[in-house]
Parts: C-alpha cells; structure tokens; sequence
C-alpha cells in the first residue's frame, strides 16, 4: 500500500519537481505565497539553482518563491535576465506551463492594494482583512502580507487576482472598503513587541500555556479545539517549536518564536519572543 505523504514531504516534493523542471526545460517555477517555515524549507532545496524570494516589499513575512532567476536588485545587468510568464501556484496541485506571450519587460509577481476607509467605532485587523478575502473565495496562498491600521489597509496579492479584490471587496465587517492599485512605499513596516516567555520546554502546548496565561491543560483543550496554528496550519497534535515558528491563538495574538535566551536556575527555557502588532 502506498504510503501518505505529510504536508512538508508534500511540499518538499512539489518545489523538488519545481526545479527539475526548469533545469530541464529552462522554465522557471514560481510559487504561491509561501510561510516564513515554507520558505527556509524550499531555499534549503535550491541551493544550486538561480532563485530568489519576492514578497512585494522589503521583510516582506510572506513570499513568492521564483525559480530560474536571479533578484533583479542584485544583477549588474538587468537586460541579461531571463523573460517568462508568471505563473501561478495555488494549492500547490496546478502545475501547468507556458512559453506563450513572453515579452521583454520584467514580470511582476506582486500587486499591492490599497483601502482608506472610516469607521468611528471599529478598527479593522489583519484577521477581519484575511477573513474577508477567505469569504470571497480566494486561496490563502494568493495573499502576501497584509496590514490594517485605523484608517488604510495595504493587501499583497498575486498580480491575477489584484482585479477581483478591487471589484469584489466592498465590506469588511461592516466597513466600507475600495481597493485601488498602489506600492509599498506608504505600506507600515512590521512591528514587533518583545517578550519573553519561561517554559519547561519547546512543546506547542507550554508554549501556548505561556503565551496565553492559562494552565497546560486549557492550552491543550485549545489545541483540541483548534485554536492554535502553526506556520499558518491548524495544530493538530502536540509538536515541538522551532526558532523562527509561527504560532497563532485564537484571541491572544500571533507570535514569532525567537531564540533560546538560556536557562532559569530550575533549568527551565527562557525563550525570546516577537509579537505581531
């Protein structure tokens, strides 16, 4: 019986016949917006192609990964690079490729929108954005960064679906929005608090216990509920945390796990930690 794969052999899977595909037919491969823990894991297996990450913005959180050419930022020569189409990677499961309709501009892999709205009484966040454009039907993997102050929301977004959100969008709760195209120089860099957290180790739910200010045991029943995430996947068992992880609870926040800061005198981990303003 063959036996299932986990979603990072998956993963791994799909960005591996990604690059044997361009060194075969030289077309490049580009995927949907990756998670920071997606991203380190398909730049470990390019190591000997041309690639670079683009996420619309500089630190960007989430980025596209392109396979088969090099940052324009960081060539010389901006007429050496090779052309091709941009292509879509939704859901990791569409891999269709074309040559047609090349021409000799650079491709554009991120569009970004832009909103000001007014509301006296609401202030709308990432999760009021991101659940908006959930509810319109688009794929997690169409949408980069996102921010939500009290008066402008900024979308990243694959080029293909910029036109959909601008004529589709209109409410955001009960807010009135309209999404015009725009760049990254008006959009808020992202902003951290810092935190740290003692815990008698790494395991999800210690964690979530000190993130959250409850016992062990209500992290749990949170993680059985399905309140947690991790790298933008529901946590569906108990898992050990890794530096640079992140970690999402249902009305505490969302947190990036940083480094070990050493240990208390009861031998316990002293973890840095960043919060997402």
């Amino acid at each position: 019986m063959k036996q299932q794969r986990t979603g990072q052999e998956q993963f791994s899977r799909n960005i591996t016949n990604g690059i044997i595909r361009f060194e075969k037919s030289g077309l490049p491969f580009v995927t949907g917006f990756l998670t920071p823990a997606q991203q380190n894991q398909a730049l470990r297996l390019c190591t000997k192609v041309p690639h670079y990450l683009d996420g619309g913005r500089e630190n960007a959180l989430r980025a596209r990964l392109i396979v088969g050419q090099v940052d324009p930022k960081d060539q010389m020569d901006q007429q050496t690079n090779p052309q091709f189409n941009e292509y879509d990677w939704n859901e990791y499961q569409d891999y269709s490729w074309s040559n047609t309709n090349l021409n000799l501009e650079q491709p554009r892999y991120t569009a970004i929108l832009k909103s000001s709205y007014q509301h006296p009484n609401k202030v709308l966040s990432h999760s009021d954005v991101l659940g908006a454009l959930m509810h319109a039907g688009l794929e997690r993997d169409a949408i980069g960064d996102i921010t939500a102050d009290e008066n402008t929301i900024y979308i990243v977004c694959l080029p293909s679906v910029e036109e959909f959100i601008a004529t589709s969008v209109f409410k955001i709760g009960n807010v009135s929005v309209r999404f015009t195209s725009s760049d990254a120089k008006g959009m808020p860099a992202l902003t951290f608090e810092q935190l740290k957290i003692n815990t008698a180790s790494m395991r999800a739910d210690c964690i979530v216990s000190a993130l959250a200010h409850c016992s062990r045991t209500m992290a749990k029943d949170m993680i059985c509920q399905r309140f947690v995430k991790v790298n933008d996947e529901i946590l569906e068992t108990v898992k050990t945390l890794c530096n640079n992880d992140n970690i999402s609870i249902r009305r505490v926040g969302k947190f990036r796990i940083g480094e070990v800061d050493g240990l208390s005198r009861k031998g316990r981990f002293i973890v840095n930690i960043d919060k997402y303003q």
